[in-house]
């Protein structure tokens, strides 16, 4: 074999070497990609999953907002009477049916509360019952102001809490004890008036504030 044929020989056992190691690395590649393809994969998929988690907690946080308004409703209705002692009479008979109670009673004007979750029924029976001219209804929002009085509560609350301990432990100086101890009978009356407060608001919420006006007719009689 000469020296050419030798060198051929070699330059082609060192191809198929050189492609054999190629093809090799390759497939050694491909196995180093498919887990960083799976990590991807991976790291998507918790993105996605993240993103949706993420949406949905605002979208119930929005809807318990809606749930956490506090809504007081008033009714101003109009009732046209011949005879208005005996419309006021059947009025009250309704209103004892639907457990509500008359606040106001007077010679033109009937002032009373029902239970909200009956508010659109007993309307129906006073339409059957009564000639309604008119009914207005007014909706208020009183969710902020029975908050602001439950923050004001805590506060006072803290503040009794406080210094009953300070008194108890006797650990106030005595020029402060008298002037402590007005601060503490004031508070205590705010206490008072905030409880009621936020009382009025919760019956408000739960009973629907109805007036009714009579506004007496004549008999038209035949001739």
């Amino acid at each position: 074999m000469t020296g050419f044929e030798k060198y051929d020989s070699f330059e082609s056992f060192r191809n198929k070497t050189l492609k054999a190691r190629l093809t090799k690395l390759k497939i050694f590649l491909s196995y180093l990609t498919m887990p960083i393809i799976f990590i991807r994969s991976i790291f998507v998929l918790i993105l996605f999953c993240s993103g949706s988690l993420a949406a949905s907690p605002s979208s119930n946080t929005d809807h318990s907002n809606v749930e956490r308004r506090l809504y007081a409703h008033s009714l101003n209705i109009k009732v046209e009477s011949e005879k208005v002692r005996t419309s006021r009479e059947r009025i009250q008979d309704l209103i004892h049916n639907y457990k509500g109670f008359i606040s106001k009673s007077t010679n033109s004007n009937l002032k009373f509360k029902i239970p909200f979750a009956s508010q659109d029924h007993f309307l129906i029976e006073l339409r059957n019952l009564e000639l309604v001219d008119k009914v207005d209804e007014t909706i208020k929002d009183v969710t902020d102001p029975y908050e602001e009085y439950t923050k004001r509560l805590e506060i006072d609350n803290e503040f009794l809490l406080k210094y009953k301990k300070l008194f108890e432990e006797d650990k106030l100086p005595k020029r402060d004890r008298r002037h402590l101890l007005v601060k503490q009978h004031r508070v205590s009356l705010d206490i008072q008036k905030l409880e009621k407060k936020k009382k009025d608001l919760v019956v408000k919420t739960k009973f629907s504030d109805f007036t009714v006006s009579f506004v007496p007719v004549k008999h038209h009689s035949e001739h």
